[in-house]
């Protein structure tokens, strides 16, 4: 049995190298390792797995993939229903 992180100790390392464009990734943040599977898992993707245990996991994907906001998004009322609306007619149409 491996040992399992704390939520205070789990943690998510970003490395950019500017030679090649490529971000490589380490995580033990087990919300970050969800969410960079289901991006390993598109047909798609361009995240390559590199190696993965019980508690981590280290990857690679395109420099272009990381972004850093400078504000968070704030919807109006009407926008968040009409957003809203336009995911539900895709779904529908799945």
């Amino acid at each position: 049995m491996s040992y399992k992180p704390t939520i205070e100790e789990q943690e998510t390392l970003i490395r950019i190298d500017r030679a090649d464009d490529k971000a490589y990734i380490y995580t033990n943040d087990s919300t970050m390792i969800t969410r960079i599977n289901k991006l390993i898992e598109n047909k798609d993707s361009d995240w390559e797995l590199v190696e993965k245990s019980d508690v981590d996991m280290r990857v690679v994907a395109p420099r272009n993939m990381i972004s850093f906001r400078t504000t968070s998004r704030k919807l109006s009322e009407e926008e968040k229903q009409r957003r809203a609306e336009n995911l539900k007619k895709a779904r529908e149409r799945k």
